[in-house]
């Protein structure tokens, strides 16, 4: 437990590196200290002297080392705390933390790919227009986007927006269905206030829906109302998959030509015959992952090779030897840390 604290620990400290990352004007971790006091301010562990503040911090600091191409953005905070409250672990809650933010859905939407928010406006668009058409027709009327609403919905998986035990509700789902479980709770809390939002105009729209939902609000009775669409998870994937098909067709006829997945971006196709099967299960750091992808290289060891040799020879070249036992340790646990980050989900289509 110790080595697995003082790893997470080590990851965080590197991420003032500048071989790790290119810092903006406001750095990442700068963000990071304003945002962890922000985050869930009703709950006194990610407040001063809160139990997980500095492990909510060194979570996130240890992802942006680990991910310096996504690095931080905000809402991710949210995100972790939530892992953190569940796992009450700082290596468990960061190790899903790494595999969450690698779902492909996931990767888009922090790397602020337009055209996956499209698909899930369009998807979520159309099921309204189905399901709900005079609220559909409301809501049009009054020309209020469901962009305002629903970006910082799905960015944050509702953690910024509804009661803490109701979002823990919808993690749930999540984690079992996939993110067509955040479309239909989407479509579940407008059910819930529907007659009360047509009664609404602009400005009262998106007060409510851009802000925090009522502390009253009960996750049995969001659960009924997203059962009443009886809409099932294929159905609401199968949206998405004509969604994403009709972004990617209107993409490809405004710019002419369709755009390759970037090297950084693990959903970009693995190199090897092995890895080749839709089941297999692949476990790779994503740091190796991104060298093979740039380097052009398919050999494991190789790739293990550069990312033991970035780790430890950058590190201790650009840092004082105080850090060196701490360097030694992370020598010895990144080949059973990075086997623990899944990588499953490149070769498969998004949920």
């Amino acid at each position: 437990l110790y080595s697995s604290y003082l790893f997470i620990t080590f990851l965080a400290s590197c991420a003032n590196c500048s071989f790790l990352y290119q810092l903006d004007e406001e750095s990442s971790l700068q963000v990071i200290r304003l945002d962890v006091s922000r985050t869930f301010p009703m709950l006194g562990v990610f407040q001063s002297e809160g139990s997980h503040q500095r492990n909510l911090h060194d979570l996130l600091a240890a992802y942006v080392a680990y991910q310096p191409t996504l690095g931080y953005l905000q809402g991710m905070s949210f995100i972790a705390a939530i892992l953190l409250i569940v796992m009450d672990d700082i290596y468990a809650a960061f190790i899903a933390f790494a595999t969450l933010m690698n779902r492909p859905s996931f990767y888009a939407f922090y790397a602020l790919d337009e055209s996956e928010f499209a698909a899930y406006y369009e998807t979520f668009d159309t099921l309204l227009g189905e399901k709900m058409p005079k609220l559909s027709s409301h809501l049009k009327t009054c020309r209020l986007d469901s962009k305002l609403y629903l970006f910082d919905w799905l960015f944050t998986v509702f953690s910024r927006s509804l009661p803490l035990e109701v979002d823990l509700r919808i993690w749930d789902l999540f984690l079992r269905d996939g993110e067509a479980a955040l479309i239909l709770a989407a479509l579940g809390i407008l059910k819930m206030y529907e007659d009360q939002l047509l009664l609404y105009d602009f400005d009262h729209l998106a007060s409510f829906l851009t802000g925090p939902m009522p502390e009253s609000m009960s996750p049995d009775i969001l659960s009924e109302s997203m059962r009443s669409f009886d809409l099932s998870t294929a159905h609401i994937k199968e949206a998405l998959k004509k969604a994403r098909t009709l972004v990617a067709e209107s993409d490809n006829r405004r710019t002419g030509q369709s755009s390759p997945p970037s090297a950084y971006d693990p959903r970009a196709p693995l190199e090897t015959t092995q890895d080749s099967s839709r089941n297999l299960r692949s476990k790779w750091s994503l740091r190796n992952l991104r060298i093979k992808q740039l380097n052009g290289t398919s050999s494991r060891k190789s790739n293990s090779e550069i990312g033991h040799l970035n780790k430890s020879t950058s590190f201790r070249q650009k840092n004082s030897s105080s850090f060196s036992d701490a360097n030694h340790a992370v020598t010895c646990l990144i080949t059973p840390w990075s086997q623990d980050v899944c990588l499953e989900y490149p070769k498969r289509e998004m949920l």
